[in-house]
């Protein structure tokens, strides 16, 4: 996984099949912590990783995705209890700071 934030190092991740979903296992913690308009990442040492849930939404309700074909979106929840949600784009489309890919 990379997050397109200067000197933010690749992280490994892999998945993993879970009840409620297929989840995105990166392989070291990591936490967004909110600065003025943007997300900040960084590695925080508790813990062994980040578990970050695939989804669809169909008629507004947000579900687990279960099909590996259907990966486009995962969300991860910010120190500041916001959901940010993560859509699988062209990688030109990516912007270089405080968003990932």
């Amino acid at each position: 996984m990379t997050i397109l934030q200067p000197e933010f190092a690749r992280i490994p991740y892999h998945l993993e099949r879970h009840k409620t979903a297929i989840t995105l296992a990166a392989d070291a913690p990591i936490q967004a912590n909110r600065s003025d308009d943007r997300y900040i990442y960084s590695l925080y040492h508790p813990g062994v990783g980040e578990f970050l849930d695939f989804h669809h939404v169909m008629d507004g309700h947000q579900y687990g995705q279960f099909d590996e074909t259907q990966l486009s979106s995962f969300s991860m929840l910010a120190n500041d209890y916001v959901e940010l949600t993560y859509n699988k784009v062209p990688l030109g489309k990516c912007q270089a700071v405080g968003h990932s890919r």
